[in-house]
């Protein structure tokens, strides 16, 4: 019957493990395992109960000794005298984060996921200095957190550091998130126009989730129909109707809450 120590972490001189206990006992579906000791420590008790063929495969999150030297653990067998007994080394926890995605323009939110940490902990997600979410790792210290940050809209262009941070182990771990500049573009229906002709456009590359407004030299015209997704694209703008009083008929497209400008010119022909 064997068991083996799967991921430990240092709290206050005393480390705290994930034990995943796999023993085969003898065959009963009322075998439990409800012991689980170190060697130097007080007893501690962890129930995990065998299936009927005697095997087990369950985690139990126990305290072990102080970081450094060898740890001795055991598991008996409570309607048996089957024992089995493992030794080895409680390390530090080394927790680890991802993000869905690495680069997100203004407006877009970002997913955090990670793994490594104390189980069940209270957890914060620091971005630059400022601490914008919390969160609990699960049993195995697993953190998930699916809309865990928005690019602020009047965000600069670079790089942003996320930090995921356990209260109880005081253990860290970061990623970069590249905050992708704005460089608007634009497709029109038609580059040269009469007077009273209808053009449409389709523009791109702005904010994620925001509305475009759109001038023709000072004058107002309206805004996208919609909003755009999440690049940041708008399907179509317009269509509006060429007025008579330029020889180059100016649109200026405005994101709504990023700022974000472009401008189009078209040329006009005589009728």
């Amino acid at each position: 019957m064997t068991y083996s120590l799967t991921k430990t972490s240092m709290l206050a001189g005393v480390a705290l493990a994930a034990v995943l206990v796999t023993p085969r006992l003898i065959p009963g579906p009322t075998t439990t395992v409800s012991a689980l000791a170190t060697a130097r420590h007080a007893r501690i008790t962890a129930v995990l109960r065998a299936d009927a063929a005697g095997a087990v495969a369950s985690t139990a999150h126990l305290r072990l000794a102080p970081k450094g030297g060898l740890v001795t653990g055991q598991a008996v067998g409570q309607q048996s005298p089957a024992k089995a007994t493992a030794i080895s080394s409680a390390v530090s926890y080394e927790p680890l984060i991802s993000l869905v995605p690495y680069a997100a323009r203004p407006g877009q939110s970002v997913e955090v996921q990670g793994h490594g940490f104390a189980p069940d902990e209270a957890v914060r997600l620091i971005v630059g200095r400022a601490s914008v979410a919390r969160t609990r790792a699960d049993a195995d210290g697993a953190v998930h957190l699916r809309v865990a940050y928005t690019v602020p809209y009047h965000a600069r262009p670079g790089f942003v550091r996320l930090a995921v941070i356990g209260a109880r182990s005081q253990r860290a771990a970061g990623q970069r998130l590249y905050v992708v500049p704005l460089r608007p573009w634009a497709t029109a229906s038609a580059y040269v126009v009469h007077p009273k002709d209808r053009v449409r456009f389709e523009v791109y590359g702005f904010a994620a989730h925001e509305a475009v407004d759109v001038d023709e030299g000072s004058t107002y015209l309206g805004h996208s129909t919609g909003s755009t997704d999440t690049e940041g694209h708008v399907a179509r703008v317009g269509p509006f109707t060429v007025s008579a009083g330029s020889q180059s008929p100016t649109y200026t497209f405005i994101g709504a809450r990023s700022g974000a400008r472009l401008r189009v010119t078209l040329t006009m022909l005589p009728r």
